[in-house]
């Protein structure tokens, strides 16, 4: 990030600090808990301080299709800037604990007047996102569940990866089943798939966290593209 990125990023966080400290529109939520549904439409953009967040798209039917989880300083809401209704067929759910702070689209309107530089930040989160939920889509594509797995471990791997001496660990607690949900597979399939991996010595798991010791290795194995 250059100086001129990191400027507008640190600007549009002063936005929401500054509805925090005036109206303390801040929010903790607990593991599970909704933060966005069909039947709480709030027109209000969503800074997630802390924590993960589960982003899922509704279709008129009814049906629910996982699009990615979102790491903390995401923002959210931010299509209503652009007079879109798109928001509203989401669902955003907290994956862990997570801190949020709101505004208004008011709000948020009116900085921009004072600051239009801002539409540059806000342009480049929602592409961001864009590209998360055509990725985590791609991944869900692969025919072979063990080739969408690790696909799906590559995209946790590029979004929420900490370098360690073994490898890249995913900075999430994920236990079989929730991985089964996330991919819409089963648990005793995921599980299985899993030690065939630690078998092979391309992963290794420690209190539900996942390292991959080689993912460009693991990529170029499986064939899949390069998310980075």
């Amino acid at each position: 990030m250059n100086n001129q990125e990191f400027y507008l990023e640190s600007k549009l966080r002063q936005v929401f600090f500054k509805a925090k400290s005036k109206n303390c529109f801040s929010k903790k939520l607990r593991e599970g808990e909704e933060i966005f549904t069909l039947e709480n439409p709030q027109q209000k953009i969503l800074f997630f301080l802390q924590g993960v967040v589960k982003l899922s798209r509704v279709a008129p039917t009814g049906t629910e299709t996982f699009i990615g989880l979102l790491p903390e300083e995401s923002i959210f809401g931010l299509s209503f800037l652009l007079n879109s209704l798109s928001e509203l067929s989401y669902r955003v759910v907290a994956f862990t604990p997570v801190t949020l702070v709101s505004v208004s689209v008011t709000q948020m309107q009116q900085e921009l007047q004072k600051y239009p530089e801002l539409w540059t930040v806000i342009t480049r989160h929602l592409i961001s996102r864009l590209l998360v939920a055509e990725m985590t889509i791609e991944s869900q594509l692969q025919r072979e569940l063990k080739a969408r797995l690790v696909s799906f471990l590559l995209i946790l791997c590029r979004d929420f990866g900490v370098k360690t001496d073994a490898g890249i660990k995913i900075n999430l607690k994920l236990s079989h089943q929730t991985l089964a949900d996330l991919i819409h597979s089963h648990r005793p399939s995921v599980t299985r798939i899993l030690i065939q991996l630690r078998q092979q010595q391309m992963i290794s798991i420690e209190q539900q966290q996942i390292t991959l010791h080689n993912p460009i290795a693991l990529r170029q194995y499986f064939a899949i593209p390069d998310y980075s």
